[in-house]
């Protein structure tokens, strides 16, 4: 008996029926989504502190070149 990626045994679920690529484009978005989300999350809750900032320049970046 051929079986064309259809499970016959009832208790498998949904997500074991499906093709591979399917499945795994599927976990992708899911994953993609969660980052992204994340990323939304920290954006928009995240709050930076602000600080001074001291560079020290050498003197002789500051004279012009002849």
């Amino acid at each position: 008996m051929v079986s064309l990626g259809r499970s016959t045994c009832r208790s498998e679920g949904l997500f074991f029926r499906m093709p591979t690529l399917t499945r795994f484009l599927v976990i992708m978005l899911v994953l993609g989504g969660l980052v992204f989300s994340g990323m939304l999350a920290l954006a928009y809750l995240v709050e930076p502190t602000s600080r001074e900032m001291t560079v020290t320049i050498p003197a002789n970046r500051l004279q012009p070149r002849r």
